[in-house]
């Protein structure tokens, strides 16, 4: 267990989930994604054009919007689409330092077409869904350190109708909290928030009933898991 003296760092049992609802995630996926479109909790990339200089105007030209000009900055090779790692560069640009796996994640969650790449009108969406997942991440870091302890972890959970049982929850923080110190930063925030939206997206496919009860065979839990290897 993680934390000196504590038995349980990421906090106290929250409460049984809905039974006849799937919670909604914290995350706002793309379009097409299974299941009907779920409140939006989070927030991310409000910083990210700061420090930024727009690029000189010439009379009767009109300022360059700021969306497009950080896309624009990462874009080096001009092919109009970008990459996790490129994705990675912009977040550095506002500040915001984010592993490659979970800027790859970020991309393969907008990318419409399967190339790993995203063009212009998904870096529009991914950006605003980062915008939003920031935001939520401050309100609850009520420590204002960067970090979510289990508490906190749990009240943002809550808000999105997620009440994991304790096991689970464990279960769940170990393997978001890479760097094994009982809390998480935020890019662990967003894998974690990526995963459970991506996790409920596939379970609600096979639930069609909304029973909350699924029972598969090998070769669907196989189909499901390879489903949620985003």
């Amino acid at each position: 267990m993680y934390g000196g003296g504590n038995p349980n760092p990421y906090g106290a049992y929250g409460g049984a989930p809905p039974p006849n609802a799937y919670p909604n995630p914290c995350w706002a996926p793309p379009p097409n994604a299974y299941g009907a479109p779920p409140n939006v909790y989070g927030g991310m990339m409000q910083g990210m054009h700061q420090g930024m200089q727009p690029p000189p105007i010439g009379y009767g030209s009109q300022p360059m919007d700021p969306t497009l000009a950080l896309f624009q900055s990462v874009d080096r090779d001009g092919s109009g689409s970008i990459s996790g790692n490129e994705l990675q560069q912009a977040l550095r640009q506002g500040g915001m330092e984010f592993n490659l796996d979970t800027a790859h994640r970020m991309v393969n969650m907008f990318d419409k077409s399967g190339d790993g790449k995203i063009g212009y009108p998904e870096f529009q969406q991914l950006n605003q869904w980062v915008t939003q997942m920031h935001q939520a991440f401050r309100q609850v870091d009520t420590s204002r350190n960067g970090l979510l302890d289990g508490q906190e972890t749990r009240r943002a959970l809550a808000a999105s109708n997620y009440h994991l049982e304790e096991q689970t929850f464990q279960t769940m923080m170990r393997k978001m909290d890479k760097e094994r110190r009982g809390q998480l930063s935020l890019s662990a925030y967003m894998d974690m928030c990526m995963f459970l939206g991506h996790t409920r997206n596939v379970y609600a496919f096979y639930d069609k009933a909304r029973t909350n009860q699924v029972v598969f065979s090998f070769d669907a839990f196989l189909v499901a898991s390879l489903s949620m290897r985003l």
